[in-house]
């Protein structure tokens, strides 16, 4: 089980299974500076990055799609380990081994849960603590927030 992050990651919500602490932080993997190397073309590194920009939008993609992207990162990841633990220790500032596997492991289960479904989902979820938290702002709506949570309202 990975140690308390130093950041307040969002939970990532994939066809409302939660995924791993650092499933929101899988687009590092691909906007670094590993990009020129491994010769990934931008298409894709915006792809992770919208998978993982989803506080409070869902998104949707279809299957194939996520299975294609996911197993491409997957490739990349377990190909060049030591390279991505370096940059995980320089990018999101210590637990490397745990965020790696955190990130296999949420690329096993997108995998998992994406050949059960057509079309898959997600959403992210703020942790409380985050000072970017609309609880923390003066103008907070808590109703918005439990119907934002509970699916009922979809932005």
């Amino acid at each position: 089980m990975p140690s308390e992050p130093k950041f307040n990651y969002p939970t990532i919500h994939f066809e409302g299974v939660i995924l791993p602490t650092y499933a929101a932080t899988l687009d590092t993997a691909t906007t670094n500076d590993l990009l020129n190397e491994a010769d990934i073309e931008a298409e894709w590194a915006v792809w992770w990055w919208r998978f993982c920009i989803c506080i409070a939008a869902r998104r949707r993609e279809r299957s194939s799609v996520i299975i294609e992207h996911a197993n491409r990162l997957r490739q990349e990841l377990t190909s060049r380990p030591s390279d991505f633990l370096g940059l995980i220790d320089r990018e999101l500032y210590g637990f490397p081994i745990e965020i790696y596997q955190d990130w296999l492991k949420s690329i096993n289960m997108i995998c998992e849960i994406a050949k059960h479904h057509e079309i898959c989902e997600w959403v992210g979820v703020w942790n409380r603590n985050d000072p970017n938290h609309p609880s923390m702002h003066s103008n907070f709506d808590q109703e918005y927030l439990i119907r934002l949570g509970k699916g009922i309202y979809k932005p």
